[in-house]
C-alpha cells in the first residue's frame, strides 16, 4: 500500500516575536494614558487612539512596522510597498472583563503588543468562525485532543509573554477570556492599512487613498 500524503490547505498565519528595547518609559506612558468609559464585554480603551504615532513610541512604532511588512511580503505575499497604523491603543480589562470574539473591519493586518502581560492574565483565543461551514452545521463528535490537531481545531489558545508582538490578518476572529485575577489585563493594540490604494485601475476596481485627501 502506498504512503498517504496530507496537504495543509490555506492556513492562517499568526506570526510571534517579542521586543527587547527598553520599555521603562514606554510602560510609565501607557499605564498613564486616560481611558474610555469601561465595559464588561470589551473592557475600555484609551481615549488615544492613535497611541503609536506619539514621539516616545518611535522605537516600538518603527519595530512594529519593520515586522508586519515581513508578514505583509514575506508570508501573506502582498505586493504593497507600504504599510501604515489606521489606529493604535491601550486595552484593559479589569477584573470580571473579557471581550467578545470578534474581527477587526477596515484593516488587512491587526496584531497586540503585551507590555505589561503578567503569569496568570487572561490569553488570547484565535477560533475558525468557518467551522460550522466546514461541517454543514452538523454537531459532530471529535476525539478529546482535537483542539490539538490542525485539522480539526477550531480556536487555539495563545499564552503570550511580556513584551511579545502578535501579528495576525484582520479577519481572523478572536477573544480574550474572563479576567478572573484582581489586576488589570494590559495590552497594545493596532490595525494596519496599505498607504496608497487597494485594487487595480485597469480592472476599474481601484481604491486610491490619495484621491480622498
Amino acid at each position: 500500500m502506498s504512503e498517504a500524503k496530507i496537504y495543509s490547505l490555506f492556513p492562517t498565519p499568526l506570526y510571534v516575536t517579542k521586543y527587547d528595547g527598553d520599555t521603562t518609559n514606554l510602560v510609565e506612558f501607557f499605564n498613564n494614558c486616560e481611558m474610555s468609559i469601561t465595559n464588561p464585554e470589551y473592557g475600555s480603551y484609551s481615549k488615544n487612539t492613535y497611541i503609536l504615532d506619539e514621539e516616545i513610541c518611535k522605537n516600538l512604532h518603527d519595530f512594529i512596522l519593520l515586522h508586519v511588512n515581513k508578514f505583509a511580503k514575506d508570508v501573506l505575499k502582498y505586493n504593497y510597498d507600504e504599510v501604515n497604523f489606521s489606529q493604535s491603543w491601550i486595552s484593559h480589562k479589569n477584573p470580571g472583563e473579557y471581550h467578545v470574539s470578534h474581527t477587526h473591519p477596515n484593516s488587512i493586518i491587526s496584531g497586540v503588543f503585551y507590555f505589561d502581560f503578567q503569569s496568570g492574565d487572561p490569553t488570547i483565543v484565535f477560533s475558525d468562525f468557518s467551522t460550522f461551514g466546514k461541517t454543514n452545521n452538523l454537531n459532530l463528535r471529535f476525539q478529546d485532543d482535537f483542539q490539538n490537531n490542525p485539522y480539526s481545531q477550531n480556536e487555539l489558545n495563545f499564552i503570550p509573554e511580556k513584551n511579545t508582538l502578535v501579528i495576525f490578518p484582520s479577519y481572523l476572529a478572536h477573544e480574550v477570556p474572563l479576567n478572573q485575577t484582581n489586576k488589570i489585563r494590559k495590552s497594545l493594540s493596532f490595525n494596519i492599512m496599505f498607504k496608497d490604494s487597494v485594487g487595480h485601475e485597469p480592472f476599474l476596481n481601484q481604491l486610491s487613498f490619495k484621491r480622498f485627501v
